[in-house]
């Protein structure tokens, strides 16, 4: 496996979930973990209790295990902004502006919505191709823009391609070979990107929620959605569950939660995550928290 994605409705304790596993995963497996946050709202630094930033840092205490707020925006921001000014000049040396040249820059400063996002993810995803891959695991922002940005590939390719197809008609006028190698580049990779999501045996989703219907609801059509994108689900985490003796639901509602989402989740497997106060921070809390998550009955 080489994706791990968490993720589900904004506020289930997403980020809290996937910096478990990736603590889980390194430790006990001995492998090397890459954790990164692509939610714009960061909170995996708080979580780990550790500082981070838009760069790989190792987590003190976890030997193999690297964390990154990922900031997409600023990524994106800059090779666009840089391949914009390169249009700009190449277009002053002309009397006439070439129709092409204008509509390369409108495509250049208007692309979809999401596309910093898959942009600065599909490089990262390159860039730690080696012979030893770490294994990804990926704190997504709440579920409805998670499903926008695994939904990307297939637009940001349409977009790609017409930009490219705008750079070969107008090539001789406008000579930009370097943006065009790039365009290429990124067409290749949002391909690979793609194949990635779609193969179980390389990437997987753990759909976080939570035992209120409101969050269950949620998960069904997340489950639904990823089910249309072809990628696979092989657990669903009930996060902030009571203990058996809990005297406000006696353990009913933990029972009600796992069999309604049961219904809708074959063939998941269902896991529980103890609700604990305050919600483990920091490495070591996290560590004895997530040794003790369970399979639900």
């Amino acid at each position: 496996m080489e994706l791990l994605l968490f993720g589900g409705k904004g506020g289930v304790g997403k980020t809290t979930c996937a910096a478990a596993a990736a603590l889980a995963i390194a430790t006990r497996r001995d492998r090397r973990v890459l954790l990164i946050s692509t939610d714009p709202a960061h909170s995996l630094a708080d979580v780990l209790d550790f500082p981070l930033g838009d760069d790989e840092r190792p987590v003190s205490g976890t030997p193999g295990l690297r964390a990154r707020e990922l900031d997409a925006v600023r990524a994106f921001e800059s090779w666009r902004g840089r391949h914009s000014a390169e249009v700009r000049d190449a277009l002053a040396s002309f009397a006439g502006t070439p129709e092409g040249g204008l509509a390369l820059v409108d495509l250049l400063e208007a692309p979809p919505p999401g596309v910093d996002e898959l942009f600065a993810l599909s490089f990262l995803l390159d860039a730690a191709e080696t012979d030893d891959p770490p294994l990804v695991v990926l704190d997504t922002a709440p579920a409805g823009h998670a499903l926008r940005l695994l939904q990307m590939p297939g637009v940001a390719l349409a977009w790609d391609h017409a930009l490219l197809s705008l750079l070969l008609k107008y090539r001789e006028a406008l000579r930009l070979g370097g943006l065009a190698a790039e365009l290429v580049e990124l067409s290749r990779s949002l391909k690979a990107l793609r194949a990635r999501l779609s193969d179980p045996a390389r990437t997987r989703f753990v759909a976080v929620t939570r035992t209120g219907e409101l969050p269950r609801r949620e998960t069904a059509r997340l489950l639904d959605s990823l089910a249309d994108l072809e990628i696979a689900v092989p657990v669903v985490l009930v996060n902030a569950v009571s203990a058996e003796g809990c005297g406000v639901c006696g353990g009913e509602g933990r029972e009600r939660a796992v069999a309604a989402l049961r219904r809708v989740c074959r063939p998941c497997a269902i896991m529980t995550a103890p609700a604990v106060f305050p919600p483990p921070r920091g490495t070591a809390a996290l560590a004895a928290w997530a040794g003790d998550w369970k399979d639900a009955p």
